[in-house]
């Protein structure tokens, strides 16, 4: 079930961005685990619901927590259900890899007759419906992370120093169309960098001269969309080092306090090893 938030049901469903429910929210977090030498991938979801009618339904056994894996690149989809607030479970990585999402919702586990909620909006709050089998009753946008080495990559490798005539002399350019992000710099300076980069000490200079202005933007770039870049290595590369790092991709995302934190701190490296 893909999450959309404008779409349209003929009843009232908990969902973010929805005016169906007045006071009330239904929730999930979601974390994964998973470990170099591990064959598997733990995923834990925590349900957090407030709304009275569903969680009598729950209670009841007439609807139930509900968790959507879906793998796109093994084809594999499985929906777990329990009444209980938190789920886990244990996939083999060979059934999860690439791109995984996972889906929150609560759905009716029996057929119901005349449900309402002295929660719903005004427009729905003298009515009753008639639900089956199957219908969600609640939804939480899905949560997305990758299986694949690129979770174990080291940052820093995921950028590629290129001499390029375009920038003009001091400047750096981005190219984000291979599998990974090219540094486009004039070859006079390419080779002085190439030069520095052979003494272990001015790595750190060059982690906040160079590489963090470079990932302030791509990450800035990723969290206004970016799809198109899905399928690249330094995407999946970046993306799951933001999942463990508990770093959101979206619009509120301060590029500057992430980017220091994706590179464990440069500048606190500097200090303790230049200055």
């Amino acid at each position: 079930m893909k999450y959309d938030e404008l779409k349209m049901f003929p009843y009232p469903v908990l969902r973010p961005e929805s005016e169906d429910y007045l006071d009330s929210a239904f929730q999930a977090t979601v974390r994964y685990e998973l470990t170099k030498k591990s064959s598997t991938v733990s995923i834990e979801a925590r349900f957090s619901c407030s709304e009275d009618a569903i969680l009598e339904l729950i209670e009841g056994g007439n609807a139930a927590y509900s968790l959507l894996v879906d793998s796109r690149e093994t084809f594999f989809r499985e929906v777990i259900t329990s009444t209980e607030e938190t789920v886990r479970r244990r996939f083999n990585r060979g059934r999860l890899k690439g791109r995984v999402s996972v889906s929150p919702f609560i759905l009716a586990t029996k057929d119901i007759r005349g449900f309402k909620s002295k929660g719903f909006n005004a427009e729905y709050v003298e009515r009753t419906f008639d639900l089956v089998k199957g219908d969600v009753l609640a939804l939480d946008q899905p949560r997305e992370f990758y299986v694949g080495q690129e979770v174990f990559a080291n940052i820093g490798t995921v950028f590629e120093l290129v001499e390029s005539d375009e920038p003009s002399e001091g400047e750096i350019r981005l190219n984000l169309e291979r599998d990974k992000i090219q540094i486009l710099v004039q070859p006079s300076l390419k080779r002085k960098i190439d030069h520095a980069r052979g003494q272990k000490i001015n790595y750190p200079i060059l982690l906040s001269g160079v590489y963090m202005p470079a990932l302030m933007q791509v990450l800035s770039y990723m969290a206004r969309g970016g799809e198109e870049f899905e399928d690249k290595k330094w995407y999946r590369a970046i993306k799951a080092k933001c999942d463990q790092k508990e770093i959101q991709l979206d619009h509120d995302i301060n590029t500057l306090t992430a980017s220091q934190t994706l590179l464990d701190f440069p500048v606190k490296v500097l200090g303790e090893n230049v200055f």
